[in-house]
Order: structure tokens, then sequence, then C-alpha cells
């Protein structure tokens, strides 16, 4: 098993370098997903992925961009037990459920889990663990 991450995708329709827009997604968002597509296409079976905050750009993110995101995320079934931690740009408050990752947490149709509170998986004892903390 290997474990990869990414960290400040930061996926939304930024003005700056923009470009065109195609279904409500302009030419940088586009390409920022495809980021995403190649990350989550990298992976082999065993491969766990953790996104380490702000994977989007904006706590209130127009849902065509929150569609595409999970398209591609339940598109690669391998990334079980994947974690994606809330960061600052996700967030409208320091409630638990307060921000824009909400929508991708822990549907049936692929597994990452949104970590929104500290968290640790597995444990020292065992050999291993992660110790997860977003941002707060």
């Amino acid at each position: 098993m290997s474990i990869k991450i990414i960290a400040d995708v930061h996926i939304g329709n930024h003005r700056k370098f923009g470009g065109e827009t195609s279904c409500g997604l302009n030419r940088r968002c586009r390409e920022t997903l495809g980021v995403l597509e190649k990350a989550v296409a990298s992976l082999e079976h065993h491969d766990r992925l953790h996104i380490a905050g702000d994977l989007l750009d904006s706590a209130r993110p127009d849902p065509r961009i929150i569609y595409a995101t999970r398209e591609i995320l339940k598109k690669h079934r391998n990334i079980k037990y994947s974690r994606i931690l809330v960061g600052n740009h996700e967030q409208s408050s320091t409630e638990d459920f307060d921000h824009s990752l909400a929508l991708l947490d822990d549907h049936n149709d692929y597994s990452p889990s949104v970590v929104s509170q500290a968290h640790t998986l597995g444990t020292a004892a065992a050999g291993a663990s992660i110790a997860f903390y977003p941002f707060a």
C-alpha cells in the first residue's frame, strides 16, 4: 500500500487567467479538474489518496463545480479509505458540516470521507497511524 497526498488544488472558476467558459466551468477550472483527474487516475488498487485541504477554492462553489469534482472521484473506485481534509477556503464557519465539502462526504457511489475535525486513522501500537488536523 502507498499513500499519496495532494494539497491546495483550489478547484474553482478563477477570474484571473480564467479563459472561455463551457458548461459553467471556465478553462482554468477545467484544467484544475484535470490535475485532480491525473492524481486520482494514477492510483493503484491498494493506494490511498489524502487531500490535505483546499480541494475547492470557495465555501460557496458553483454546483457544477461540485458535480464535476464528484464525477472524477466516483469514476475511480480504487480510492477506498481516502480522506479529504477541510481547508480554510472551503469553510463558512468552524461548525461541523458548514463547509463546501459536505456534499462530497460519505456518498454511496464513491468512498472519500471528509475530515472536518481532528481524526486519527490507525494506531501507533499497530505500527502505523495518520493524524489528520483540518483547518479549524
